[in-house]
C-alpha cells in the first residue's frame, strides 16, 4: 500500500484502503451495527465480572472495550493472519512513514522482551495493528 523501495520516490498518495476510509455505507450499515451491538450486549452479560475488573484496573469502561473489540475484529471473528513483526519490519524499511513503523517495531520487540507475548502469537493487520483490538504496539505498552 504505502511501501517505497529504498532509492525511489514515493508515489502520489493513494486513498486509504482500510474499511473506515471507504464509503461509510458498509462500514456503518445499520444491520451490521445492530448485530455487533447485540453480540456486545450478550458478551457484556457473560463477562461482566471480568469487564468490571478491567475497568477498575485500567479505567476503561467495559462497554468501550467491547465496542473497540466488536468494531475492529467482530469480537475476534476477523482473520488476523499476518506476523506483526513481518508487517512492522517491512513498513519500517519501505514505508513512506519509516520512523513511525521503526518505533512501532521496537515497541513490538519490547513486548516480547518483557515476556508479555511470544513472536509466534503476535499477529496483526497490514497496517501493523495487533490482535483482536487492533492496537499498535506502542499503545499496548502505554497501557502496561
Amino acid at each position: 500500500p504505502d511501501l517505497v523501495p529504498p532509492g525511489t520516490k514515493p508515489p502520489k498518495r493513494r486513498p486509504q484502503s482500510q474499511a473506515e476510509f471507504r464509503s461509510p455505507g458498509a462500514y456503518f450499515s445499520q444491520r451490521r451495527l445492530a448485530a455487533l451491538a447485540a453480540t456486545g450486549r450478550a458478551l457484556q452479560a457473560r463477562w461482566s465480572g471480568t469487564l468490571s475488573r478491567i475497568e477498575a484496573k485500567y479505567g476503561v469502561p467495559g462497554r468501550i472495550l467491547l465496542a473497540i473489540w466488536g468494531r475492529e475484529t467482530g469480537f475476534g471473528a476477523a482473520a488476523i493472519p499476518d506476523s506483526a513483526f513481518r508487517v512492522l519490519a517491512t513498513k519500517a524499511f519501505m514505508s513512506g512513514r519509516k520512523d513511525l513503523f521503526r518505533s512501532e517495531l521496537l515497541s513490538a520487540l519490547e513486548i516480547v522482551q518483557r515476556g508479555d507475548a511470544s513472536p509466534a502469537i503476535m499477529k496483526g493487520s497490514g497496517a501493523g495493528a495487533m490482535g483482536q483490538p487492533q492496537f499498535m504496539p506502542s499503545s499496548y505498552l502505554k497501557s502496561r
